[in-house]
């Protein structure tokens, strides 16, 4: 699969208006038949921002659960910032390499692409980017994570099983929104079974931040693509971009999938500190320092419209945290355009944001603040250890379903009552649930949980416990 370490990836593969669908009957892929009005691309955006998934973003927290106010960001606004960044700095890059990168020159004149549509590519990875993350923040995928591993040494069926289910077991001990977004997007929305929202190759490549599986999940901070479940679907993938296979299954990530991660890097370390200043937790002196200090990297950072704000209000770190965001467009525009040859060999592994040696030392700075003065703000601490319990007991609830499922002969009607409400409520009927093993059923699980907005997931966690019963 995919291309070797003396290869170069193609643009003409990279870039492609083939969509993969994931159903084994039918092609991998398909051409797309042209349309005068809206490109392919900007379709993914369309399929993206109108399914259920994107839409529950608006539920899920970004830093702060359960905030008093509205005007704290939440994943759903924090994307959108994102796309904004993802856009920007795709266009630099694209205009910039027009007039520098002769390969890349050639490809467009041959192809008749116009750079604008690939622009819409890294937009739909953009807003896809945190579509399979859980409730509750970072919170809710830690309490999913430990919920698995405490229960692996627990599950007799677990004991003697095949190469494939533990690896279905690191990915859920593992847990983390890439892989259950790439499921999310290609198997959970749209067409189910049938390649999910059917998006086009270019733009499900640009999505994956890391392009391997779980079995390589420890070796990258528990980072990783995709579950087991999808893995035949990763393979056609990378298949098809041409993805270069750095050695034991482990793939370079596409181009594109740079920009998005640098889109979502810029977009959390400037909001983060201007959401906490608001909040009043990082001091307004600390928090506008630190945005300076990131604005001045860039030469468009005007001093002399900054002096006339306000410095004492919260419009200056609104104007700097633009600055901010700006200077680091620039800086990762840069790196990409001048890193083009190893990001195209597949011997860039950096992020765009860490290569520059500035901003990583600033990045260093605002991390130490936000764990000095919010992470562990005793309200935040208190809401997270809530969220926490509230998954803890949801996947306690459903699993003693899934486990009665398998244990009755995958019968529900041999089930007891309490275990056929549960499992009614996972799988939307008695007949929904296609398990063939318990990490099937485990599987469905993951899905449920993961999707849920915050409040649906502490007001059902409410109500199946009997703490409060509503209709």
């Amino acid at each position: 699969m995919g291309c070797t370490v003396t290869d170069r990836m193609k643009w003409k593969k990279l870039v492609s208006q083939k969509r993969l669908y994931t159903d084994d009957t039918s092609r991998s892929v398909d051409e797309i038949s042209n349309n005068p009005y809206v490109h392919p691309n900007q379709k993914d955006v369309d399929r993206i921002l109108f399914s259920s998934s994107f839409r529950r973003l608006q539920g899920k927290a970004q830093v702060f659960l359960f905030p008093e106010s509205d005007y704290y960001r939440n994943r759903l606004t924090h994307t959108l910032e994102v796309v904004s960044n993802g856009r920007i700095l795709a266009t630099a890059i694209f205009r910039n390499m027009e007039k520098r990168d002769q390969e890349f020159i050639k490809f467009l004149k041959k192809s008749r692409l116009d750079t604008r549509d690939m622009v819409e590519s890294v937009a739909a990875a953009c807003y896809a980017h945190d579509i399979g993350n859980s409730p509750f923040g970072h919170i809710g995928e830690y309490a999913i994570r430990s919920w698995f591993d405490k229960r692996k040494d627990s599950i007799p069926s677990l004991k003697q099983i095949s190469k494939t289910e533990i690896n279905d077991w690191s990915g859920f001990s593992n847990f983390d929104g890439n892989p259950q977004g790439f499921r999310v997007i290609t198997r959970l929305q749209g067409w189910k079974e049938r390649g999910g929202l059917q998006l086009t190759i270019t733009t499900l490549g640009s999505f994956l931040k890391y392009p391997f599986g779980p079995e390589h999940a420890k070796r990258n901070g528990g980072k990783f693509g995709y579950y087991e479940s999808e893995r035949r679907y990763f393979e056609r993938l990378s298949d098809e971009l041409g993805l270069i296979d750095l050695g034991n299954g482990v793939f370079c990530r596409h181009p594109f999938a740079l920009i998005m991660e640098a889109a979502d890097d810029i977009a959390y370390l400037a909001t983060d500190i201007e959401d906490s200043v608001k909040a009043k937790l990082i001091p307004f002196e600390v928090g506008l320092n630190l945005l300076m200090a990131i604005a001045k990297l860039s030469n468009r950072y005007d001093e002399n419209r900054f002096n006339r704000i306000n410095p004492n209000t919260q419009d200056a770190i609104k104007y700097l945290r633009s600055a901010a965001m700006q200077a680091m467009i620039e800086k990762c525009a840069n790196t990409f355009v001048s890193e083009i040859d190893a990001i195209m060999h597949g011997q860039f592994e950096e992020g765009l944001v860490s290569t520059s040696s500035e901003i990583v030392n600033l990045m260093k700075d605002i991390r130490a603040n936000m764990k000095k003065y919010v992470y562990f703000e005793n309200k935040k601490i208190v809401s997270e250890a809530g969220g926490y319990n509230t998954i803890t007991q949801l996947m306690d609830m459903m699993s003693s379903s899934v486990e009665e499922y398998f244990k009755k002969g995958k019968n529900f009607d041999n089930m007891n009552d309490k275990d056929k409400n549960v499992f009614r409520i996972l799988t939307k009927n008695s007949t929904d649930l296609k398990a063939h093993r318990l990490t099937d059923g485990y599987q469905r699980m993951v899905d449920f949980v993961s999707g849920m907005t915050d409040r649906y997931a502490y007001k059902l966690c409410h109500d199946v416990h009997g703490y409060r019963i509503e209709r």
